[in-house]
């Protein structure tokens, strides 16, 4: 049991670390290659990206930065959105069309889309429960 514990404080350092890298530099991915990395409308990214990326070379992050970047970025409810859509094609480096989302990759999508949504509202409901009970502590 402490094992799985220090596993778990492991793994979340481990994963506030990658959020925090991303927040570093996924901004110098938007502006080098603002056509694949738009925040509202992110498109799916084609298999291999990340070697398109490194290779390149144009943002100046190293392939670990990169990964950490797509780790998250990949992740967004943004970007699953797009990936479960029915026409959702993945896009190259250079912004052109590589292939259509395979039906497995669309079918994750869908389930860590709901998933996503399903988190949220309950944040929301833990939220407002928690407003409503500082606003009338006597209920």
């Amino acid at each position: 049991m402490l094992n799985t514990f220090k596993r778990s404080k492991a793994m979340a350092k481990y994963k506030r670390n990658i959020f925090k890298r991303y927040k570093k530099n996924i901004g110098e991915l938007v502006k080098t290659y603002p056509h694949l990395f738009n925040k509202r409308l992110p498109l799916p990214l084609a298999i291999g990206i990340l070697e398109q990326l490194a290779n390149d070379g144009l943002s100046g992050l190293s392939k670990t930065e990169i990964r950490d970047c797509l780790a998250v970025w990949t992740k967004r409810l943004e970007y699953v959105k797009q990936c479960r859509r029915a026409d959702a094609v993945r896009f190259n480096l250079n912004g052109t069309p590589s292939e259509p989302v395979s039906k497995e990759h669309k079918a994750r999508a869908k389930i860590m889309y709901a998933m996503k949504k399903y988190k949220i509202r309950e944040s929301h409901r833990e939220k407002k429960a928690k407003q409503l009970e500082d606003d009338h502590p006597d209920f």
